[in-house]
C-alpha cells in the first residue's frame, strides 16, 4: 500500500496541522496578551485616578469631627492620586514624541495638578493642620456648595 493513500498517514498529517495551527494560535495570543498588557495596566491606573479624586472630593464636602485625622486622610488620598499620576504603568504607554496628542495631554495634566490644583490642596491641608480649635467647639470646614 503506498504511504500517500495509508490511513494512518493521512491522521497523522491532519493531527500534526492541527497541533502547528494550535501553536500558532498560542503564539499569536501570547503576542496579543503581552502587547495589550501595557494598555491594559494604563487603563486602569487612568481609573484609578478618577476615583480618587472622587474620594477627595468626597473627603472635603463632609464635616470633620476630628481635624487631625481629616488632615491624615485627605492627606493620604492627595499622596495616593500622585502616586498613580506618576505610576509607570501610565507613563509606560505614553509615546515619545512630545508633539503627540496623548503626550501633550498627560503633560498638561500633569502641569494643572502641579501649578493649580496641589496647591490649592496645600492651603487648605495647611489651614486645618495649624487650626487647633477650643475643646468642644465642632465647626464646619467642608466647601460650601455656593463655592462650587
Amino acid at each position: 500500500m503506498p504511504l500517500r493513500h495509508s490511513l494512518l498517514f493521512n491522521l497523522g498529517s491532519v493531527m500534526a496541522a492541527i497541533t502547528l495551527l494550535s501553536f500558532a494560535s498560542i503564539t499569536v495570543s501570547l503576542f496579543i496578551a503581552d502587547t495589550m498588557q501595557g494598555e491594559a495596566t494604563a487603563i486602569n491606573e487612568s481609573g484609578a485616578l478618577r476615583m480618587r479624586s472622587y474620594r477627595i472630593a468626597s473627603s472635603m464636602v463632609y464635616d470633620a469631627i476630628d481635624l487631625n485625622e481629616h488632615w491624615r486622610n485627605t492627606y493620604a488620598l492627595i499622596d495616593e492620586f500622585e502616586q498613580h499620576l506618576h505610576s509607570p504603568g501610565l507613563t509606560a504607554v505614553l509615546p515619545e514624541d512630545e508633539q503627540h496628542p496623548l503626550r501633550q495631554a498627560y503633560e498638561r495634566i500633569k502641569y494643572q495638578w502641579r501649578e493649580e490644583i496641589r496647591p490649592l490642596f496645600d492651603i487648605y491641608l495647611e489651614g486645618i493642620h495649624d487650626f487647633q480649635p477650643k475643646t468642644g467647639q465642632g465647626l464646619d470646614f467642608s466647601i460650601s456648595r455656593d463655592a462650587v
